[in-house]
């Protein structure tokens, strides 16, 4: 018996996903018109991910000081500006590369559009974390039974 886990979509990996596509289909758009300014797509995307494994690295303070919680409040704060402000560097590279290299490949350019829309969508709410709520999420196995756990999330406003 294997049990898995399963992944609730939180708006932070969500972006991460979109940006993911985003940049492939922005290097497959330049490699087919022979440019190389997105030879280092790969390179940008691990530093997105980074940035994305700090914001889900940090917790909320169980301090009963309150300087305390403010304090990690604002590196969770930060963090999340630090992730956005990476998402929307490489979304306005990604957006000029789709107006230069978009009639090339009318198929990638429309997925690039679509991408790039849930991008905008995503970045441009603000981000705060939910205070003491949490939602259920379950982990399954092959016999059916399902355990069910408590996770806290990052919402938008």
């Amino acid at each position: 018996m294997v049990e898995t886990n399963v992944h609730f979509p939180a708006d932070t990996s969500q972006l991460y996903d979109a940006m993911r596509k985003v940049l492939e289909v922005c290097a497959t758009l330049s490699a087919l018109q022979g440019s190389t300014q997105w030879r280092q797509f790969s390179h940008n995307l691990r530093g997105i991910k980074r940035l994305l494994r700090v914001v889900h690295k940090l917790k909320r303070s169980t301090s009963k000081k309150p300087e305390k919680k403010a304090q990690k409040d604002q590196k969770i704060k930060q963090a999340h500006r630090e992730y956005l402000a990476a998402a929307n560097y490489q979304l306005q590279r990604a957006m000029s590369t789709g107006a230069e290299f978009g009639g090339i490949n009318p198929l990638l350019f429309s997925k690039l559009n679509h991408y790039v829309a849930f991008v905008v969508g995503c970045s441009t709410k603000k981000l705060y974390p939910i205070p003491k709520k949490c939602f259920p999420f379950s982990s399954h196995t092959p016999n059916g039974s399902v355990k069910e756990k408590l996770g806290c999330r990052l919402s938008w406003d």
